[in-house]
């Protein structure tokens, strides 16, 4: 590993470790589940859009390669696949690869 990779490594560890929450996902074709630490965001509050109130009803959650390998591709398949944070399930709805393709934007959907 060279010695930028090995810094933002370590960047993104203190950030998941600070301020994440563990994970897991359990693949939809019954392989071994995995474990990772990511950052969630979710809807809190209320905006006024245009005069009206809007609830936006969008979690997102982002996570670093190589934590669960095999996600990005799967979900770019077509499979459905769901993950847990913190005890709550989540359908991912699509992944996106942000900055240098190391990490992903997933989108997600409560299960209700």
């Amino acid at each position: 590993m060279n010695h930028f990779d090995s810094i933002q490594r370590v960047t993104w560890d203190v950030v998941a470790n600070t301020m994440g929450f563990d994970a897991t996902w359990s693949p939809a074709d019954g392989s071994e589940t995995q474990s990772a630490r990511v950052l969630l965001k979710e809807p809190t509050k209320d905006y006024e859009l245009a005069g009206v109130n809007y609830t936006p009803l969008t979690f997102i959650a982002e996570y670093f390669q190589p934590d669960w390998a095999g996600l990005y591709d799967s979900v770019a398949g077509g499979n459905s696949e769901t993950i847990t944070i913190n005890g709550v399930d989540y359908y991912v709805q699509h992944i996106t690869a942000i900055n240098d393709g190391r990490n992903y934007r997933a989108v997600l959907q409560r299960v209700s």
